[in-house]
C-alpha cells in the first residue's frame, strides 16, 4: 500500500496479495526465500485454511521447521475439526497476540 503525508492509505501496489493468490505470489518471489535460506524456523499465522498453502514457499529449504497457528473466530464448532487437522495450534475467538509472544519466548 502507498500512504500520503497524513499516513492515509491512498492506493494498493502490485502485486495485490489476497487469500486466493498469496501462495502464487509467494512462489513468484522465491528469491526472497532463497536469500533467507538460513532462517529455517517459521511461524505461519492464518485465519483461513488456505493460509497454510504459504508453507509451500519454504518446502524446498532443507531443515525448515514450520509451526502453523490458526485463528478460528467464527463457526467454531463447524470448522474446529478441519482447523485442528490443518494447523498445529488453533487459537479461538480473536485474542491478542500474547500466546504467540509466549510461544516465541519459549522457543527462544
Amino acid at each position: 500500500m502507498e500512504f500520503n503525508q497524513n499516513n492515509d492509505a491512498i492506493r494498493f501496489t502490485s502485486p495485490l496479495i489476497t487469500t486466493g493468490n498469496k501462495a502464487k505470489v509467494c512462489q513468484s518471489h522465491q528469491e526472497y526465500f532463497n536469500k533467507h535460506h538460513d532462517r529455517s524456523n517459521i511461524i505461519l499465522l492464518g485465519d483461513n485454511i488456505e493460509d497454510c498453502q504459504m508453507s509451500a514457499c519454504v518446502d524446498g529449504i532443507p531443515g525448515s521447521n514450520v509451526i502453523k497457528i490458526g485463528f478460528l473466530n467464527d463457526k467454531v464448532e463447524e470448522r474446529m475439526s478441519l482447523y485442528l487437522s490443518t494447523f498445529d495450534i488453533v487459537i479461538l475467538n480473536d485474542p491478542d497476540f500474547g500466546d504467540i509472544v509466549d510461544l516465541v519466548k519459549a522457543i527462544n
